[in-house]
């Protein structure tokens, strides 16, 4: 039998937490055994009064030590209010700014095409991409671009090597970018520029050209050059192409506090409207596929997002099917006055009536009961049912099975809120010091199915808006939504008349198949369809077997 914790145990881990982000692990450790010991004497969630004294002084300590966005390769790359993108080396986009989404069209997941860069300068850009899957030599290359709108640009395109990635990427970035007094500020009292020598500098940032700058400033090629070369000798750069790039980076650096601090969400189908309710609530959707084909609603969950692999979203609206997806309450841009079941329930239910949908087949991407119980409450808004990836009903068998830092969220959110917020806030610490990629490791660490999606890059990209859509989440909303976990298999399946089919990931450390059969076997309308090799999140082991069934239940 495992050793007891004891509480002088729980409150040194949790409050280490608290200044610490890799003390995370030790907090987990301890609050899971304390629960699992609580749930085998059924006092779960039992903590006296000192015990949540001591947790709300952790938690009224954690905030007073918020920290912004951490400094991850990826992160600091788009990190300026220039267009920015990171690229997988097939050119699938792993992160964008927001001017990057909106000047290069960047889509998180999706594929990148080439109509922003001009003709002569594809060559260059390609031969970047292949250097990041180690097929070319070449790491930097400055791209003409040819945006709407706008006239002709540059932008530089260099491959790097992020510590959370398994592969090279590569950084675009505009450098059409606007000089500023910090830069001038910065050549002077740092490098020693004379006031002509930054002036020099600034036109060869903007030109490029000695020529230009010659004629510009009335005076001869041979004294520009000069200056140069002393501009180089100061900036200790090696040639004049170094020395543009220096000054690119400095205004770049200028401008990253003109970025975003916070963690950047974006719909992956840029698509988002916003419906209002008579209650106040604000529920943001999205949608892609064929505008006039079978409606399909996507439901998402914690940590998990909507959006499928581009070319299984390009199958769907071939089959004649449109996806429309919910940012559920707290997610995203949807707002809400409380958390709780009815309130997500009426979003369901708003969204599918303004739209105006019919014969709405809805997938929920993940194990939760949610959408099933909208079925058994507006049975009228559906045609069916499917739940791709459910895990097993919360039975002993399958606490068992689950690991004690897996289940402390869980179990704390349900019975201790207090706690919850604190360790889903300290998750997301965590996620913004060290990275979304951290947050990646960690939850898809319960199956090899899962851990094999990390290393797809054609995954990774929507792995990433998926997080970051959690990350960006009001705690409360996360709270409630852990708060459901362990109650959702409460159902009145009996009274089920709307056809519900589950596809049940066996790759889990905790799949448990009796208790999914026992479930199931409650209702003639409910089937379910173990899937080998499939984990925590389905979607991205098997796109093409979930596109199967949407399609036949459109069908049907």
């Amino acid at each position: 039998m495992a050793k007891p914790v004891t509480d002088a145990e729980i409150v040194a881990a949790t409050f280490r937490n608290v200044i610490d982000a890799d003390a995370f692990d030790d907090m987990q450790e301890v609050w899971g055994r304390r629960f699992q010991a609580q749930l085998a004497t059924g006092e779960l969630g039992h903590l006296d009064a000192d015990m949540r004294e001591h947790v709300r002084q952790a938690l009224e300590q954690f905030r007073k030590h918020e920290v912004g966005p951490g400094r991850s390769a990826i992160n600091e790359a788009i990190a300026l209010a220039a267009p920015a993108m990171v690229l997988s080396p097939s050119g699938v986009v792993v992160a964008t700014n927001e001017a990057g989404a909106l000047d290069f069209g960047a889509l998180q997941g999706r594929r990148i095409g080439e109509d922003w860069i001009e003709g002569r300068s594809v060559a260059g850009f390609k031969a970047i991409l292949q250097s990041a899957h180690g097929f070319s030599n070449r790491k930097h290359a400055i791209l003409r671009t040819s945006l709407p709108d706008t006239s002709p640009g540059l932008a530089e395109a260099y491959v790097i090597r992020a510590e959370e990635e398994k592969t090279d990427l590569v950084v675009v970035r505009s450098l059409d970018l606007e000089w500023n007094p910090a830069t001038m500020a910065v050549l002077e009292e740092v490098f020693g520029l004379t006031l002509a020598e930054c002036e020099v500098a600034r036109a060869l940032f903007e030109t490029r050209d000695t020529k230009e700058i010659a004629q510009a400033r009335n005076s001869s090629i041979h004294t520009v050059r000069t200056q140069i070369k002393s501009i180089q000798t100061k900036t200790a750069v090696s040639s004049q192409m170094d020395l543009v790039r220096l000054l690119m980076l400095l205004v770049q650096r200028s401008q990253i506090k003109a970025a975003p601090s916070n963690t950047m969400w974006r719909d992956p189908w840029d698509n988002e409207a916003m419906i209002e309710g008579p209650d106040g609530m604000r529920l943001a959707y999205s949608w892609t596929g064929d505008p006039d084909g079978h409606p399909v609603l996507i439901v998402h969950n914690i940590l998990h997002g909507y959006a499928f692999p581009e070319a299984v979203e390009e199958r769907l609206a071939k089959a004649g099917i449109c996806l429309y997806a919910v940012q559920r309450p707290g997610f995203g841009n949807s707002t809400a006055a409380v958390y709780n079941r009815k309130t997500h329930l009426d979003a369901l239910k708003l969204m599918i009536e303004t739209l105006g949908l019919r014969d709405v087949v809805a997938v929920q991407l993940s194990g939760v009961m949610g959408i099933v119980r909208s079925a058994l409450r507006d049975p009228h808004l559906y045609k069916s049912i499917l739940l791709a990836g459910m895990g097993p009903p919360y039975t002993r068998q399958v606490r068992a099975r689950m690991s004690k830092a897996a289940f402390a969220i869980v179990l704390a959110c349900r019975a201790t809120p207090l706690l919850g917020r604190l360790m889903l806030e300290s998750s997301k610490r965590n996620g913004r010091e060290k990275g979304m990629d951290w947050l990646v490791e960690r939850v898809f660490s319960a199956s090899q199915a899962d851990l094999a999606s990390l290393r797809d890059p054609e995954i990774r990209p929507i792995l990433r808006n998926a997080f970051e859509l959690t990350v960006s989440a009001d705690t409360e909303a996360l709270v409630w939504m852990y708060q459901t976990h362990l109650a959702d298999f409460d159902l009145d399946l009996e009274a089920l008349t709307v056809p519900v089919h589950a596809m049940a990931s066996t790759d889990l450390d905790y799949y448990h198949e009796p208790s999914v059969a026992a479930f199931a076997a409650r209702s003639h309308c409910f089937t379910w369809e173990p899937v080998s090799g499939g984990g925590l999140r389905l979607l991205y082991q098997e796109a093409d077997l979930i596109a199967d069934r949407i399609i036949a239940a459109v069908q049907a």
